[in-house]
């Protein structure tokens, strides 16, 4: 017998009834595998039924009375967010701002269906690794030879003004002409975390913590010490149990 393909849940919020009846039709039509569990009118009934049903995938509209998509993403907080988030709006400058915020994608009004199909494909691409099983690879010119790292050989990545030193597990080190947020936009985060402006670190190779000037002081595996900051310690927390 044949293993039945898995189906993602998703739920609609957006103040147009139309609109959300269209997302409806177009994801049952052109998405096979994303089921729309219902659709709501504001972000009240949408963070409910967030919480109540525990959605998969959530296509929020922006503007919307009575509170917009970012407002309801700001209750849910990075570390406690389990559903993927795709914003959906008539205006192209919210772009670069839903990504800033977490989203895993964003469609703009109206709806191409090529973009919703090239969507469905990157959500089941999403689904489909998990941290145990995936690794990214990052480039990197040292020593004027051009060097593909492991994200899983990664201990942590140290700002150094704007180039970045990044520690492996054998102990060695690479500085390279990235700065870390470049450097974390070509790993996936799902091994590297994001922990200070001068750090991210392998959360699963970290020896020890202690609070130290309102900051964490965090002993890796190989004896380097990282910082992180009060932003991230939630995220932090979370990371390590």
């Amino acid at each position: 017998m044949l293993n039945k393909p898995r189906q993602y849940t998703a739920i609609v919020i957006d103040d147009e009834t139309l609109d959300r009846k269209l997302i409806r039709e177009l994801v049952n039509q052109y998405c096979s595998g994303i089921v729309i569990l219902n659709d709501y009118p504001d972000i009240i009934q949408g963070e409910a039924a967030i919480r109540a049903s525990k959605p998969d995938i959530v296509f929020l509209d922006i503007n919307m009375p009575g509170g917009n998509g970012f407002d309801l993403l700001d209750r849910f907080s990075k570390s406690h967010r389990d559903f993927l988030l795709v914003f959906i709006t008539g205006h192209d400058e919210y772009g670069i701002r839903a990504v800033k915020s977490g989203a895993f994608d964003y469609l703009l009004k109206p709806i191409d269906i090529d973009e919703l199909i090239t969507l469905s494909d990157k959500i089941f691409d999403h689904f489909e690794v998990t941290p145990e099983t995936s690794n990214a690879f990052i480039s990197v010119f040292t020593n004027r030879e051009r060097e593909i790292l492991s994200e899983s050989d990664i201990v942590c990545i140290e700002a150094n003004g704007s180039y970045s030193r990044i520690y492996l597990l054998d102990g060695s080190e690479r500085l390279v002409s990235k700065n870390v947020t470049q450097l974390m936009i070509e790993l996936n985060g799902l091994k590297i975390k994001r922990v200070h402006r001068s750090f991210a670190i392998n959360p699963a190779l970290v020896k020890s913590y202690r609070v130290s000037g309102g900051e964490f002081e965090v002993e890796l595996s190989n004896g380097v010490l990282a910082k992180v900051s009060r932003k991230f310690k939630k995220e932090f927390k979370a990371y390590v149990g």
